[in-house]
């Protein structure tokens, strides 16, 4: 809203208003949309949580079969449950304001999130009302978050904005010494288009380098620079020209379409592609390829699969946070890291060059997605102010698989689902956890792998404070947030 309000107005009166074109920055509004969301959590908590306890809205504590856990958690009964409302709220309110509405990613997050919050709020309000530990069937919540992811998945699958990636890079060259020869002759309009707005020293090195097999890397990195600098603010196509080149119906309908801005970028790598198919790779990273975390330009191609895959991941980690919300800020505090995380791939995936220097898929305009995650950290931030030990607020179901099918949903759209696996390891240990207890207990006759499951549990039992799980586990989520990060440079 501020964006399409306050922008224009940066235009219209450039000389009194023209500081209000930093609200056109990513940056920027990410930050405020982290600010806002956090000062209205933080304001609006104390309200909330007192309306709470005035309508008993308050927490069940299980204490079946599981008396030494109980009596640590006693005093517990009673917490106001489904803060999670508040952190929607918050979510909500801040990308109205801050957010790019007229993105499809950003409106898809903000989709799934609701509604997986509203399940989750369906699930605090069964308990409520029947007042027990169990709300909704857990048969009738895995059908319910598996058709959201399924819907979602059916959506990327055929309209995902994933396309070629228009930037060059050195390795997209089947041959560079044939392409620098190319260039070097121009014997072709567009070869002599091409060397004649390169720089002046990547021209000198071209004429110095011309019988050196392969072109040196100085040559190789200055060819690549230029190039990507011309098809960035130059369009290649001009029936001059191109003459004797045969471009494809899809090309020509995107001539047609007279492209701007990032589709300028896909016609002219299209032109690149089809001008020298000999030359230079054609790439088309498809939605449903799934590259692999540590590795360069290796993809696991799932075809039709990518619908349930995508389903799995999103119920999968919903799930997973609604584990792990078992401690006064254990999950909410792995969320914020892990968001974090993800604001920054976001970011790093919405921007052609840095996605190109790292050699990681670009997905055009997923930058805007940067400030669904800043909103989504100050929201949480807000919640964990009263949600640290002694909590004064829990956030339920609404919250846990609000947030869980966020982030998840955030790896799905900028295609790093693989990665989500390790930005969340504290996640995965927990469901994992879970999971191992259960299958042991069933196979191997009543033994269990830990003294409880989730996790967290297994060390409450061995008499590890509260505190001390929750900030080891933090720890834990910023190790594996750095791990994941660091992928990126190792590929």
């Amino acid at each position: 809203m501020a964006l399409e309000l306050l922008y224009p107005l940066s235009k219209w009166f450039p000389e009194s208003l023209g500081v209000l074109n930093v609200i056109n920055y990513i940056t920027f509004r990410a930050a405020m949309a982290a600010v806002t969301a956090m000062i209205i959590g933080v304001l609006l908590g104390p309200y909330f949580i007192a309306w709470l306890r005035r309508m008993k809205i308050g927490q069940t504590i299980r204490g079946e079969g599981i008396k030494p856990l109980y009596d640590r958690h006693k005093d517990k009964s009673g917490t106001p449950t489904m803060g999670g409302t508040l952190i929607l709220a918050s979510i909500t309110i801040s990308i109205l304001l801050w957010g790019n509405l007229a993105n499809e990613l950003v409106l898809t997050c903000l989709i799934v999130t609701l509604a997986l919050g509203a399940l989750g709020f369906l699930d605090d309000y069964t308990k409520i009302k029947e007042k027990q530990y169990h709300g909704v069937r857990a048969k009738q919540k895995l059908i319910v978050q598996f058709s959201i992811g399924l819907a979602l998945g059916f959506t990327l699958y055929m309209f995902h904005p994933l396309i070629s990636p228009p930037l060059v890079r050195i390795s997209d060259f089947k041959d560079i010494s044939a392409f620098t020869v190319t260039l070097h002759k121009a014997a072709t309009p567009l070869s002599r288009f091409l060397r004649e707005n390169m720089s002046k020293e990547t021209r000198l090195m071209l004429n110095d380098d011309e019988s050196a097999i392969p072109p040196s890397p100085a040559l190789q990195r200055s060819l690549v620079e230029d190039m990507n600098r011309l098809i960035q603010w130059n369009s290649l196509y001009s029936e001059e020209r191109l003459q004797g080149i045969r471009l494809s119906e899809e090309t020509m309908a995107l001539v047609q379409s007279k492209p701007q801005e990032y589709g300028l970028l896909r016609l002219n790598r299209m032109i690149l592609e089809e001008a020298f198919p000999q030359l230079i790779t054609q790439r088309r990273d498809r939605p449903y390829d799934l590259p692999f975390p540590f590795f360069k330009n290796v993809f696991l191609t799932l075809g039709i699969l990518y619908i349930p895959f995508v389903a799995l991941v999103i119920t999968s980690a919903s799930n997973a946070v609604n584990l792990t919300d078992g401690l006064d800020g254990l999950a909410s505090g792995c969320i914020i890291i892990a968001t974090l995380a993800f604001a920054a791939l976001t970011y790093i995936v919405g921007r052609t060059d840095w996605s190109s220097y790292l050699g990681i898929i670009y997905v055009p305009r997923s930058g805007e997605l940067c400030v669904f995650a800043m909103a989504v950290v100050g929201a949480t931030m807000a919640f964990l102010w009263y949600n640290a030990h002694p909590a004064q607020v829990f956030m339920g179901d609404t919250g846990s698989l609000a947030l869980g099918g966020a982030l998840s949903t955030m790896a799905v759209l900028i295609k790093q689902e693989l990665l989500l696996f390790i930005i969340g390891g504290v996640f995965v240990m927990e469901a994992c956890s879970v999971i191992l207890q259960v299958v042991s207990f069933r196979w191997r006759k009543g033994k269990r792998i830990f003294l409880m499951a989730p996790l967290h549990h297994h060390f409450e039992m061995k008499g590890w404070s509260e505190t001390t799980i929750v900030v080891r586990f933090w720890i834990l989520a910023a190790i594996f947030a750095f791990i994941g990060l660091a992928t990126l440079k190792v590929r």
